[in-house]
C-alpha cells in the first residue's frame, strides 16, 4: 500500500533526518517527499547512499554539534532515527551504543534549540519496557530495561523530556515495536528475526527456535511505522509525549516460521536451542494513546505484510541476477 499523500500539516515543512540512509530513515525520507516536505539528510560521513539518492545532505557525526546546528538552521521538525545497537548488542560496543545513543541525542537536542527547531521526533524502542509482563504494554508503565540498548533509550527519552520541559522545545518519543519489510537486510547480520528467518529458510539452513517458541512479539510494517513517524512530526503543538508504535497484535515465534515459510515456498529446518538468558518473554504494544493522539490505525496484517516482503526481496533478487 502506498504511503498517504493527504497534505496534513506537512506539507513545505522543513525537515531534517538523522540517520536518513538506515532501514527506517531511507522509507521516512521517501515518505516525506511524498508529502511535499523539504528534506535535509544528515548522516555519517562514512555512510553509503542509496542509488540514485538526490536529497539535500549533510554529512556530519552525533558529536559536532556546531556543524549540526548550522545544518538545523530554518528546520521545523528534525526526525531524529540515529542510532546504535541492539537489545543483544556485545559488551565491547557498549561504550559506542551509549557515546551514538545518549550523548549524540543530546546534542541534536542542544542543536535544535540553538537553530529554533520547533519539534523533535525521537526514535525511541519497546526495550525501554524490559521485563515488564503484561497483556499489552503501555506507555504509563515503569519502564524496566534489561539491556544496555534499552537503558540507553529510556536516557534519550529523559533527555527529550527535560529540553522540552525546561526549554520549551517540542519533543515526541516513539517506542518502536518490532519493525520489518523491504530493506530490512542489515547487510546480513543476523540481528532482526523476519530476515534472518527469511534468509535462512530460502537458503535451507535450519532455524533456530529458543526455547518453546511460545515468546510473543508485536511486528509492525516498516511502512505503518513510517506513516505513525510522520504524524508525529504534524500533530498540534505538544510538550514532550511518549508514545508506543506497534500493532497491538502479539504472534508466538513459533506461529511467525510458518507464515513466513508459506510466503517463501519452502518447508523450514527446525533448530531448538535452549532459552537464551535475559531474553524478553513478552512484549506487545498497548496502541490506544496512539490511536487517540494520531488517528492512527496500521495497514497491514503480519501475513499481508510477511508476503509483501517476500515478494519485494523475491523481485530484487531476479533484478539483481539479470
Amino acid at each position: 500500500m502506498p504511503m498517504d499523500t493527504n497534505d496534513g500539516g506537512i506539507k513545505n515543512q522543513r525537515c531534517l533526518v538523522t540517520g536518513a540512509t538506515g532501514f527506517i530513515g531511507s522509507h521516512l525520507v521517501e515518505a516525506l517527499l511524498t508529502r511535499n516536505a523539504s528534506v535535509t539528510a544528515l548522516v555519517r560521513p562514512t555512510s553509503k547512499l542509496p542509488e540514485g539518492w538526490t536529497v539535500p545532505l549533510v554529512r556530519s557525526e552525533l558529536h559536532d554539534l556546531e556543524f549540526m546546528t548550522a545544518a538545523m538552521r530554518n528546520v521545523d521538525v528534525v526526525y531524529h532515527l540515529a542510532g546504535s545497537g541492539s537489545p543483544s548488542t556485545p559488551a565491547t560496543h557498549h561504550e559506542q551504543m551509549i557515546q551514538t545513543n545518549i550523548t549524540g541525542t543530546l546534542n541534536v537536542l542542544k542543536a535544535s534549540v540553538e537553530a529554533g527547531v520547533r519539534r523533535v521526533v525521537m526514535a525511541s524502542s519497546a526495550s525501554v519496557y524490559g521485563s515488564l509482563s503484561s497483556s499489552a504494554l503501555h506507555e504509563d508503565m515503569m519502564p524496566q530495561p534489561v539491556s544496555v540498548y534499552g537503558i540507553t533509550k529510556l536516557a534519550a527519552e529523559q533527555l527529550c523530556e527535560m529540553y522540552s520541559r525546561v526549554y520549551g522545545l517540542q519533543a515526541v518519543s516513539l517506542r518502536i515495536f518490532n519493525v520489518y519489510g523491504p530493506g530490512d537486510d542489515r547487510a546480513g547480520r543476523e540481528v532482526q528475526l523476519i530476515p534472518t528467518l527469511m534468509r535462512r529458510i530460502r537458503e535451507g539452513l535450519p532455524c533456530t527456535i529458543y526455547g518453546d517458541g511460545r515468546q510473543t512479539r508485536d511486528f509492525i510494517h516498516v511502512l505503518d511505522a513510517v506513516r505513525a513517524i510522520v504524524q508525529a512530526g504534524e500533530v498540534d503543538d505538544t510538550q514532550h509525549m511518549v508514545l508506543n508504535v506497534g500493532t497491538g497484535h502479539a504472534i508466538r515465534i513459533s506461529e511467525l516460521l510458518p507464515i513466513i515459510a508459506a510466503a517463501a515456498g519452502v518447508d523450514p529446518l527446525l533448530h531448538y536451542a535452549p532459552s537464551r538468558e535475559g531474553e524478553v518473554r513478552h512484549a506487545v504494544a498497548d496502541i490506544g494513546r496512539m490511536r487517540a493522539v494520531l488517528g492512527f490505525l496500521p495497514s497491514f496484517d503480519i501475513e499481508q505484510g510477511i508476503q509483501m516482503y517476500v515478494s519485494s526481496t523475491t523481485s530484487l533478487e531476479t533484478r539483481a541476477t539479470q
